[in-house]
């Protein structure tokens, strides 16, 4: 009896997901229904300018679409963008699909080129990426070939590959699944501010040496309510002045133990001879299944890294980890728990 439990409690999980979920970890606390399952509003298909069930439909749609139109991918839309990169989203535009609207994955956009960086730019303010799953072309960890890459100093001999960029206000990303990217699903870069990242199933974007769920340049973005999963690092940033997240209520699952589920690279990462390591980071109700430590200092932010309310879920790493960042007087550490069932 009990195994049957187990197992429809793992389906659930994996359809909530979306697909390829890795982790064996089982939500008897809830927080599936609590954090992931709420908070987004899902666009209907009838709100639509532009239909689409193609490729060339679609990207003769982004090239019309302006402030305030939607362009919708037919839920069941498996569309090949092989070769294509910078397909345009203009300021004010929504791309959209039905991922979890009646049972729906969402229409499947991917590419197989690994030089593909990035497949969509957003072009302007209040763009909204929904509802679909964005498949990149490399979701290997490859360990082996990056390090010894890294150590000829041939690493971008193979090319990176990114998802979505941006360099503008008010990004909204949520209710995708984003994978298979070797630099980041998302990359906020210079002039991306109040990014609202949220409700994502963001996984296996984990190439060695780069592998970001969402990576940040002198950008800062509130990121919550997503599900994380074998990612290299579910968030960096580059520690460039500017830069700067807040990550709460998210659901981190598998990822590895060499690399902090949540970053921001220091000076000595960019080769600039400075210390600095962003602005700020903030970490609350977050809850931890990965046995990764939560957080890496590399360097010292111009403000404060905050790290409260956070659950660590069967003993993860986290409590001694924690321990020691206590010590220092640029962090803030408070109130995380261990739990166990």
């Amino acid at each position: 009896m009990a195994s049957r439990i187990y197992c429809f409690i793992a389906v659930v999980l994996f359809c909530w997901l979306g697909a390829n979920a890795q982790s064996a970890a089982i939500d008897n606390l809830k927080y599936l229904q609590k954090y992931y399952a709420q908070g987004f509003t899902k666009v209907p298909a009838s709100s639509a300018r532009y239909r689409v069930n193609t490729r060339d439909e679609l990207v003769s749609a982004l090239k019309k679409a302006g402030n305030g139109d939607v362009v919708y991918v037919n839920d069941k839309a498996v569309i090949d963008l092989s070769g294509l990169t910078y397909l345009n989203l203009n300021a004010g535009v929504t791309l959209a699909s039905g991922r979890r609207t009646r049972g729906s994955r969402g229409a499947l956009l991917y590419t197989d080129s690994l030089n593909t960086f990035p497949l969509f730019y957003v072009a302007g303010d209040n763009v909204r990426i929904t509802g679909l799953r964005i498949q990149g072309p490399d979701s290997a960890r490859n360990v082996a070939a990056m390090k010894k890459l890294i150590s000829s100093k041939q690493y971008y001999t193979v090319a990176p590959a990114n998802g979505i960029q941006c360099k503008f206000d008010r990004l909204t990303v949520d209710n995708c699944e984003l994978y298979g990217w070797s630099h980041s699903a998302i990359f906020l870069r210079t002039g991306a501010s109040n990014a609202s990242i949220h409700n994502n199933y963001i996984h296996q974007n984990q190439r060695q040496g780069l592998g970001y769920g969402i990576c940040l340049d002198q950008a800062n973005a509130n990121i919550y309510n997503n599900v994380f999963e074998l990612n290299n690092h579910s968030v960096a940033g580059t520690g460039k002045p500017g830069t700067s997240y807040a990550a709460y209520r998210n659901i981190v699952l598998k990822s590895y133990a060499d690399s902090p589920i949540f970053d921001m690279h220091g000076g000595k990462d960019r080769g600039d001879n400075t210390d600095i390591a962003g602005d700020s980071v903030v970490l609350y109700d977050n809850i931890i299944y990965s046995k990764s430590i939560i957080f890496g200092v590399r360097g010292t932010p111009k403000y404060y890294y905050s790290i409260y309310n956070n659950t660590f879920v069967n003993g993860t790493n986290n409590a001694q980890s924690l321990e020691t960042l206590k010590t220092r007087s640029f962090m803030k550490v408070t109130d995380n728990k261990n739990v166990r069932f």
